[in-house]
């Protein structure tokens, strides 16, 4: 079914060796019907995905096969939401806005099973009901106003043995407890979060159902089909191919008369949802208007009035932006470069969210060009040019915008492959810039900053650009001129600057008060162009101060171009410039094949360039297809419940429960009563669930880490390994270090930093590392000895951090001490003290990091410390114990992980790698 496309899409090695997403992946022994993690060299991750609708000008009405947002059975070429605005003027007045969600019929995946009744809503599909068969009844679950997201639906065949079992969604785990002798009954268990909830025998060739109580009546979550089971002497196997699950609990509930942002429900019935607005709504020039959670209408900043309806997608995973679906059913002629030209499909980007689009230009000009037209098909083939006529025409042209600096003028761009690229300063450009453009030269670049901000700055001043360039302040009003050859008449209203780059100087220069500097540099083949251009306003004298005044900032990249050369093939098309130099055209130059169920890729996807645009074609005899490109949406990470104990006196149990996609890391501080980090731990590793919903437990024997020769705290040594400075003797620069600690004694086992070098081992580690000398043999072997000791017993420190929120405040220095097989000092454990604790956690993903705070609990006097020093990170059943996790918290910046596992997880891979 159509499922399958996307698959093929999602496993391509041809386009993107990121897009590996298969339905069913086998893992420690389990099948999960899952969305795993997805690979981030694939694609580029964004918080949320904004799905346009076409523009209306009056009244206007959308539907799911034009607006991307709405839910579409492109299979079946069903929709169920219709949105229907009627304004006065710029007025919708009460009960002239419709929204209507209508039932619609679809066939399970696995033929076998019939039909079941689905509703799209809010651009999501929910079940509706079931149609009396010989597995449901018939029932209308949105009639009790209940609606429950569709979790899987698929025909895709999975073998369970004895050791392998099904992992569903929501926690639900299905097992195979047996099969009789003649493989002919099957004995299935299903558990929920390690909890039996259901056991039945089902007979191969029969289905088993699991059913909850709601309404007092019997509603069907999970439903699998058996196909076959075989058994044998020490071998047992189950065959599936049908699985159809849906939320346990409905994750909306509507009710008559419910207002949902601006949308009154109206009537639920089995035939469907209808809603109006309730209060009237004005479409007043530049705004946004929420109409429902996720749904809003954008009205442009223009005189008349010109809007469109605007859908939010900000759940986690891989998010196909799709343009209206077309069926070769009307022929349209549109302007193009070469003219008009009758079509049998087009999309521009006022009606395709995959092609670039801004409407916050000034007098509502609209910068975005793209067009992506479809002459004809021939029996499911788009024809190679015929007499020089393309079939298939991607087409965009240069477009003059204004610097966000009115006085600088305007520069050219041009959108191309759902990106905006920089084409080249114009003839309205200032002059002080210059005309010079790329596209001449067969490139495109890449604006990287276009500013108006003002700021004052003063000598010393450092300015940090995009790139590497920096620009240092380095004096002003300073210069000085003679007056014939008795007066000297100071001046003091230039600006003296040094730019670098990556630390390096590559210009220095004198500016005038209102002037602007300008840095050149070469990009591919375009020599001597404009990178950077600094407007400098005002230098005046405030008291004691010189002080100038930036007005404007514009870079564009010396790094990231891409060539846009007649002829260049890009995918399944080929570039074409027009002689004026003003028009972009891409067309196929071979005959591409519209198969049923199969996704047709123009161009790949290329991060943080291109986006990888295809067409997909229906499962269906009926040719339906729209083009598309795939959004990776990672939101920022969020705390659902944090579990601590009220009172601590020996072992605690906690828990975390995360909702995050692509967890990079997750860290908990333990803060002592005096205020100061205690403990540090990284749960990341251990987290359970799926997708990015995920669960921590951990256990704490109510001990604090210390080092033995000063009982300075040791709050980083549970992480593995521990980051630290080495100082080789009294001369040397610090090196940055991990270091391990031995989970049974405390002990050192060994020393290494980011590139590799070994520092020291001790006799516990190194067995693992060489096998055919003893430690005292390496430790005579002088060029052994030096390969792996580079420390000096008395002479050699460590310095160990001191953490407060993640960050460091400090360094603690230890001498090592003792025979280098019992390096000093050591990290014991102490009881830790009575009164309030609490904890600070840090969640993180690509996109951003989390921090909270305030989960508190009391320590009434732990007892002596028992069991090893470290291993109190451990896995626990969950505790019901603690709080709702309704804490202040706080998001920060994810331009990189935590300081204090910079070096972790290297140091950890050397003596891992090296361990064999």
């Amino acid at each position: 079914m159509h499922r399958r496309a996307w698959d093929r899409v999602l496993m391509s090695r041809v386009w993107n060796p990121g897009y590996l997403w298969p339905l069913a992946v086998a893992a420690i022994g389990a099948i999960f019907l899952l969305s795993p993690a997805l690979a981030q060299e694939g694609l580029s991750p964004v918080e949320l995905a904004e799905i346009r609708g076409h523009m209306s000008s009056s009244s206007g009405i959308w539907a799911a096969d034009d607006f991307g947002w709405f839910f579409y059975d492109f299979s079946e070429g069903l929709g169920s939401e219709r949105l229907e605005i009627r304004p006065e003027g710029r007025l919708v007045s009460r009960g002239r806005l419709d929204y209507v969600c209508a039932v619609q019929n679809r066939g399970y995946e696995h033929d076998d099973w019939g039909r079941y009744r689905w509703v799209g809503f809010l651009g999501k599909r929910y079940l509706a009901g079931y149609i009396q068969s010989n597995l449901t009844e018939d029932i209308s679950s949105l009639e009790w106003g209940e609606l429950r997201k569709i979790l899987a639906d698929s025909d895709q065949k999975v073998t369970l043995t004895q050791n392998r079992t099904l992992a569903l969604f929501e926690g639900y785990v299905l097992n195979v407890a047996g099969i009789s002798k003649d493989g002919q009954k099957v004995s299935l268990n299903l558990t929920r979060d390690g909890r039996q909830v259901d056991a039945a025998v089902v007979s191969a060739g029969d289905s088993y159902v699991y059913k909850i109580k709601t309404r007092d009546q019997d509603l069907p979550v999970i439903i699998i089909h058996v196909a076959e089971a075989m058994t044998g002497q020490d071998f047992r196997a189950v065959d599936l191919d049908g699985v159809f699950q849906v939320e346990t609990e409905p994750s909306v509930i509507l009710r008559q008369g419910q207002l949902l942002g601006s949308l009154e429900v109206l009537d639920i019935t089995d035939s469907g949802i209808y809603m109006q607005n309730r209060n009237d709504l004005t479409l007043s020039q530049d705004r946004r208007i929420s109409l429902a959670p996720g749904l809003w209408i954008r009205v442009m900043d223009r005189q008349d009035l010109l809007y469109y309806p605007v859908g939010i997608q900000q759940e986690y995973g891989l998010f196909p932006v799709r343009g209206a679906v077309s069926e070769n059913l009307e022929r349209t002629v549109v302007q193009t470069p070469a003219g008009p030209l009758e079509t049998v499909a087009n999309w521009n980007a006022t009606s395709f969210s995959g092609f670039y689009f801004d409407d916050t230009e000034e007098n509502g000009q609209l910068v975005g060009s793209e067009s992506l037209i479809l002459v004809a098909t021939e029996d499911r083939v788009i024809p190679p040019p015929i007499q020089g006529m393309p079939y298939l025409i991607y087409s965009t042209r240069v477009e003059p915008v204004r610097f966000e600096l009115d006085e600088w003028g305007m520069y050219d761009v041009v959108s191309l492959f759902g990106n905006i690229w920089f084409s080249g300063y114009n003839s309205n450009t200032s002059k002080v810039i210059g005309g010079k453009g790329m596209l001449e030269y067969e490139q495109l670049g890449k604006v990287l900053i276009d500013t108006d901000s003002r700021d004052e700055a003063k000598a010393g001043d450092l300015y940090f650009f995009q790139e590497g360039y920096s620009m240092i302040i380095r004096d002003m009003g300073n210069t000085s001129r003679d007056v014939g050859n008795i007066h000297r008449e100071k001046s003091s209203d230039r600006v003296f600057l040094n730019l670098l780059k990556d630390g390096v100087l590559v210009d220095n220069s004198t500016v005038s008060s209102n002037s602007t500097y300008v840095y050149q540099g070469d990009i591919g083949n375009v020599t001597d162009i404009p990178i950077i251009a600094v407007k400098f306003g005002e230098v005046f004298q405030d008291k004691d101060r010189h002080l100038a005044v930036i007005e404007g900032l514009f870079q564009i990249s010396d790094n990231i171009y891409i060539p846009a050369e007649s002829g260049t093939k890009i995918g399944e098309m080929v570039f074409y410039i027009s002689s004026n130099g003003k028009d972009i055209l891409l067309y196929n130059d071979e005959s591409l094949t519209l198969k049923k169920d199969t996704a047709v890729m123009l161009w790949p996807e290329i991060p943080g360039l291109l986006k990888g645009m295809g067409l997909m074609v229906a499962d269906n005899d009926t040719l339906r297809y729209y083009p598309f490109v795939l959004e990776y949406v990672l939101p920022s990470p969020t705390i659902s419940s944090v579990q601590v104990p009220e009172n601590v006196s020996g072992m605690a149990n906690f828990s975390l429960e995360v909702r995050a996609g692509d967890v990079s890391s997750v860290l908990v501080e333990l803060v002592d009563p005096a205020g100061k980090t205690a403990l540090a731990w990284d749960l990341t590793m251990i987290g359970q669930g799926y997708s990015d919903r995920w669960n921590y437990t951990w256990q704490w024997n109510a001990t604090l880490p210390v080092f033995s020769d000063d009982r300075s705290p040791a709050a980083d040594a549970d992480l593995i390994p521990t980051r630290a400075l080495l100082y080789p003797d009294a001369t040397s620069e610090p090196i940055s270090v991990a270091v391990l600690f031995n989970a049974s004694s405390g002990r050192i086992d060994g020393i290494s930093d980011l590139n590799g070098t070994v520092y020291y081992v001790s006799p516990e580690i190194f067995p693992t590392i060489d096998r055919n000398l003893s430690y005292q043999e390496m430790l005579n072997d002088s060029s052994k000895r030096a390969q792996y000791i580079r420390i000096n017993p008395g002479i050699t420190r460590l310095g160990f951090f001191t953490w407060s929120n993640f960050t460091s405040t400090g360094q603690i220095n230890h001498t090592l001490n003792g025979p280098l097989n019992a390096l000093e000092p050591h990290v014991k454990r102490v009881a830790a003290p009575s009164g309030a604790y609490q904890l600070r956690i840090r969640v993180e993903n690509a996109v951003n990091a989390l921090r909270a705070s305030g989960f508190s609990f009391e320590m009434k006097g732990a007892d002596k410390p028992t069991g090893s020093w470290q291993g109190l990170l451990e896995r626990s059943e969950p505790s019901p114990a603690g709080g709702d996790g309704k804490n202040a918290s706080d998001k920060e910046s994810s331009d990189g992980p935590a300081a204090w596992l910079a070096i972790a997880a290297v140091g950890a891979a050397v003596f891992l790698r090296r361990r064999g």
